[in-house]
């Protein structure tokens, strides 16, 4: 309702508001192209961005025209090359040579500084075990255990991590690497040192807030990625953030010949069809095999999930 009560031309000169009911084709078209604002000034629309409002507004008007509100759709007739182009439905990757430089980057971490222990312990829970976004950022301290230590009250090291999210293989014990195991270990011991962290028991907070925001974990992603793709001379994924991450760790684990079941059970998904949007990434051998298997299968959860680096 903004755009249309502030409507300009690409030039900027300002045209004649109108009601909601009263948007044609030229309209839609004007607000795809003038009327979204980019998240950063430095950075414009996307193409992704775009084609998800063309989406909602076929569907409001959709509804709209069904019961009457509208004679027709306008978004139904806006011409073909005026119309956003569709999402790629296929998971975009990181390169081998970006994907080495960035785990580079995430093992030289300093421990010592409170905020890099804490990315250092989340990117490499991202980078190792291929946890999704929202997993990572709702793990609370009471999901990490530690080896108990007979010579002493205290308990040992980190070794494992539960992840207990509502799907039917999302509940799963990660056994940590003695690498991970470390970074999270160093983690714990200066989480305190944040005052948010007195109050909350969610794992990775911040110094201003109890958790970390999506937008958070995104930001945090991508500057590790550009970092890399300046290192490595490497080409940036058309995509990036957290999921680029898992999506990466899933087709290595593919291509390692870990076979396509065990993925799926160790990415927490119902069955080998979550993988399919990966196909196109995996060597012709491995993409046949998968796409052989019946896919519909549910694959079966055995605890502890042993998960090798």
């Amino acid at each position: 309702m903004t755009y249309l009560l502030n409507r300009k031309k690409e030039d900027g000169v300002s045209v004649a508001p109108i009601e909601w009911h009263q948007v044609t084709a030229v309209d839609v078209v004007q607000f795809l192209r003038t009327g979204l604002e980019a998240r950063k000034e430095t950075e414009g629309v996307s193409d992704i961005t775009r084609r998800r409002y063309w989406r909602l507004l076929q569907r409001i008007y959709s509804f709209a025209a069904e019961r009457g509100w509208v004679v027709e759709n306008p978004v139904l007739d806006v011409e073909r090359e005026d119309t956003p182009s569709s999402e790629d439905p296929l998971g975009a990757i990181m390169l081998e040579p970006l994907w080495h430089s960035a785990l580079q980057i995430v093992n030289e971490l300093d421990a010592s500084d409170p905020v890099l222990a804490r990315n250092k312990a989340l990117l490499l829970l991202l980078f190792q075990y291929g946890i999704t976004p929202q997993e990572a950022r709702l793990l609370t301290i009471g999901a990490v255990t530690r080896i108990a230590n007979p010579s002493s009250r205290r308990f040992g090291k980190v070794a494992t991590v539960q992840l207990d999210g509502p799907g039917p293989n999302q509940r799963r014990r990660l056994v940590l690497t003695t690498q991970v195991a470390d970074a999270l270990d160093s983690w714990l011991n200066i989480r305190p040192s944040f005052p948010k962290a007195q109050t909350h028991a969610i794992l990775f907070c911040t110094a201003r807030n109890p958790t970390m925001s999506a937008d958070n974990l995104f930001a945090l992603v991508k500057a590790i990625m550009k970092q890399a793709a300046a290192v490595s001379g490497t080409a940036m994924p058309v995509r990036m953030g957290p999921q680029v991450v898992r999506n990466t760790r899933l087709v290595r684990w593919l291509e390692e010949g870990v076979p396509a079941a065990e993925v799926a059970m160790r990415a927490g998904l119902k069955n080998i069809k979550g993988l399919h949007h990966l196909r196109t990434h995996l060597n012709p051998e491995i993409r046949l095999t998968l796409r052989n298997m019946r896919d519909d299968a549910p694959v079966q959860m055995q605890l502890p999930l042993r998960l090798m680096a």
